[in-house]
């Protein structure tokens, strides 16, 4: 198991603030990883994405999920 952390990612995914996904991840086997986002309610998609229901967007939520797979798939 390998944990990973922001500046660890930040080194091998070409991504940066505000489009990077994950604080964290976790690299449990080659075909298994979990990708961890600390959200707050002051997310600026919580401000107007359904007002007055905070609700993570379902594309950023997949985009979390596609840099999380590229972590397994970096070195392929």
């Amino acid at each position: 198991m390998n944990v990973l952390t922001h500046q660890e990612l930040q080194a091998i995914l070409p991504y940066r603030y505000p489009m990077l996904m994950l604080d964290r991840a976790v690299i449990e086997s080659e075909t298994r990883a979990v990708g961890l986002k600390n959200l707050t309610f002051n997310e600026l998609f919580f401000q107007g994405h359904f007002p007055n229901h905070p609700i993570m967007p379902g594309v950023l939520q997949v985009e979390a999920m596609v840099q999380t797979a590229q972590l397994l798939v970096q070195d392929k």
